[in-house]
């Protein structure tokens, strides 16, 4: 199943933290891959002064439909480093969340979630190509650009404060050696009032059946 290889470090998540985080609110992309298309949303599940549930929907159409939800909780320290707490995936929403092992943050050998965790734009300056106007399925947006490099991976991104929380406008990631490195992401929407779907304290010990989903382990 293509959605479940894109867990949180080939998200990469933008975080900036002059963004007023609001509960409920994130943005819809769509996420291009050599496997196909899929329907990608970030929103914030719950904030607080020092903690954020962000959770991730990946869902995919046609005969062999697949949906699948993940929650991770973010440790908020002012100038700090953001830290991932816990994480949950659930894979069908009538059954109950499971805890996700905190390996499976560190699964990826190119470039990190961490790298993509910022407090300030200051700190990204490094990384800065240009202000351009970038076309998404949302329409035209003159957005920041950013290159990053790591492991064989390259990643451009482009991202603009008007779509607060997440930021994100448009996201291409190339690898030579590693083809679930190869993807898209480009905004459709805004989100607002979006509930979360998974609900931590109804969690689980992950199955087999979903660490091998995970590829945690084989079957």
């Amino acid at each position: 199943m293509m959605i479940t290889k894109f867990v949180l470090f080939f998200i990469l998540f933008i975080l900036i933290c002059s963004f007023k985080f609001q509960k409920g609110t994130g943005a819809q992309y769509e996420l291009t891959s050599k496997e196909g298309n899929a329907d990608l949303s970030i929103y914030v599940g719950d904030v607080s002064d020092h903690n954020m549930a962000v959770e991730f929907y990946f869902g995919t159409g046609g005969v062999l439909a697949s949906h699948m939800w993940q929650q991770f909780d973010f440790e908020l320290k002012g100038s700090s480093p953001v830290k991932i707490e816990k994480g949950y995936v659930l894979f069908d929403p009538t059954e109950a969340p499971e805890v996700m092992p905190k390996k499976l943050f560190k699964l990826n050998k190119g470039l990190q979630v961490e790298d993509f965790l910022f407090v300030s734009h200051g700190q990204i300056k490094k990384d800065f190509v240009a202000d351009e106007l970038v076309e998404v399925p949302a329409g035209s947006i003159v957005a920041k650009h950013y290159k990053k490099h790591a492991n064989g991976q390259v990643v451009d991104f482009w991202i603009a404060d008007e779509v607060k929380p997440v930021g994100l406008i448009k996201l291409v990631s190339k690898s030579k050696t590693n083809a679930s490195s190869n993807y898209t992401i480009e905004l459709k929407t805004l989100l607002t009032n979006v509930r979360p779907v998974i609900n931590p304290g109804k969690a689980k010990v992950m199955s087999k059946e979903s660490k091998i989903k995970m590829g945690l382990i084989q079957e």
